[in-house]
């Protein structure tokens, strides 16, 4: 974790990731934040897997959008991070952005997120996830 206040995590465009020009698709961006804030919580909160195998919790994007400045190409580097704009009780809001080799944002994106429980009912955030949100809140 940097003290800067952000997880990141960097990922190579692949021929799966392109369409037949060439240029990565609007669901790798997609599929890029996703593990990127996934591997978040994995490396920062212990035993987050078993807040949904154990405890019946899930975690719900309420809310999603993406803008994309630049294309990526076939084997492109590109680095995701993430940062927790806005942290509340029963929501949080994740803010992405999508780096190239240059250091130049080529998207920008935001999650809307909350946690239910087996009821499907909000829970109040997970104090152990909460402490790691708090790690990278601006």
């Amino acid at each position: 974790m940097s003290k800067n206040k952000f997880y990141s995590e960097s990922f190579k465009v692949y021929l799966v990731d392109t369409c037949c020009y060439g240029n990565a698709t609007y669901i790798s961006y997609h599929k890029w934040i996703s593990i990127a804030k996934e591997n978040f919580f994995l490396t920062e909160v212990a035993g987050f897997s078993d807040y949904f195998f154990k405890q019946g919790i899930k975690l719900i994007v309420l809310e999603n959008h993406i803008k994309i400045a630049k294309e990526l190409k076939l084997h492109d580097n590109v680095t995701v991070t993430v940062r927790c704009k806005q942290l509340k009780k029963l929501k949080l809001y994740l803010q992405y952005q999508l780096l190239n080799n240059e250091g130049e944002i080529v998207a920008e994106g935001e999650d809307k997120i909350t946690f239910v429980d087996s009821n499907n009912g909000i829970v109040i955030i997970p104090d152990k996830i909460d402490q790691a949100l708090k790690k990278i809140l601006i």
